[in-house]
């Protein structure tokens, strides 16, 4: 299908816009990736985590402004997370990442640490050092994003150690704490009487979002109605759009997105 569009409004119709294509594809959501940090000279041997010890833990809280400030919003989806990695080391280690959404801002001490479940387990499995590049964590449980400070937790359980490995990390204060041991496993359930390390820097990180689709399926053909919404809400200007019926729009709208599916005009 081919579509233009035009404003109508009480001042008359304005001309059509330039012709667009519209798919009939079932569409689940619009992946958008949150990067946090630039990379410079500022690295880690230590987050999110240890390669030269047998255990290690870390915990990072990445702030609401930070994730927002590109325009995600709550009830976008986290699919992957991507470290930065400087050293050309090349390992494969055993992780468990624990993602959460939580209030907490910052580690008031080097014990603060926020206790984690399985059910806040996303990933527990083998990833690859490849060298210098990108380490993409495929989370195999997602985690819908609710609109506060996102808290990541990894721990390596490798049970082994090879040579330490740079990642590239940015300055904040009290947003990261750790700790590592040799030959003794972590209980990332049971942190509260475990001195830990409190470091002014957290990861460089890519966040993979799928931002959800705001559906229009109403019958009056009204934009601003919120009923008409598949969310019951009118979309903003972060929002995916896709058009199920029949709309009219009276105004100048600006959306991330703007779809029409078919049965829809």
């Amino acid at each position: 299908y081919v579509y233009t569009v035009k404003a109508v409004n009480i001042a008359g119709e304005s001309g059509a816009s330039n012709e667009a294509r519209a798919t009939t594809d079932a569409i689940v959501g619009i992946e958008q990736v949150v990067s946090i940090g630039n990379i410079s000279n500022m690295t880690s041997t230590y987050l999110p985590f240890e390669t030269s010890y047998t255990d290690s833990y870390s915990q990072q809280i990445y702030t609401k402004d930070e994730i927002e400030s590109s325009g995600v919003m709550a009830g976008g989806t986290i699919t992957k997370i991507t470290f930065k990695q400087k050293t050309n080391t090349v390992a494969t280690r055993k992780l468990k990442v624990y993602m959460q959404n939580v209030s907490t801002a910052s580690f008031g001490t080097d014990k603060a640490w926020v206790n984690v479940t399985d059910v806040t387990k996303v990933f527990d499995g083998n990833v690859e050092l490849l060298g210098t590049g990108d380490l993409v964590i495929t989370l195999t449980s997602p985690l819908v994003y609710t609109g506060q400070n996102l808290l990541i937790s990894v721990y390596d359980y490798t049970g082994s150690g090879t040579s330490s490995t740079e990642f590239y990390t940015y300055g904040v204060n009290n947003r990261s704490i750790r700790f590592h041991n040799y030959n003794a496993t972590i209980d990332p359930s049971s942190m509260s009487s475990v001195w830990g390390t409190r470091d002014g820097v957290n990861n460089v990180i890519d966040i993979t979002f799928v931002m959800p689709i705001i559906k229009f399926t109403g019958n009056d053909g009204d934009w601003n109605n919120a009923n008409n919404w598949s969310t019951g809400t009118v979309p903003n200007d972060n929002s995916n759009v896709a058009i199920e019926s029949d709309l009219i729009i009276t105004d100048d709208i600006t959306v991330r997105t703007f779809t029409i599916e078919d049965g829809g005009s």
